[in-house]
């Protein structure tokens, strides 16, 4: 069975959350990070 709460939001999945996460953590910005998976920051935020 699918969890609904674990479908990406905006086209953001868990995954993708978690790991822009750990990058910014490790001092990346999310600008580059963003641009890098080829999302918009206001769409992670």
């Amino acid at each position: 069975m699918s969890n609904p709460l674990l479908e990406p939001i905006h086209g953001v999945s868990i995954q993708d959350y978690a790991a822009i996460s750990a990058k910014m953590a490790s001092g990346i910005d999310v600008k580059d990070i963003c641009k890098l998976i080829g999302i918009e920051p206001a769409v992670f935020e």
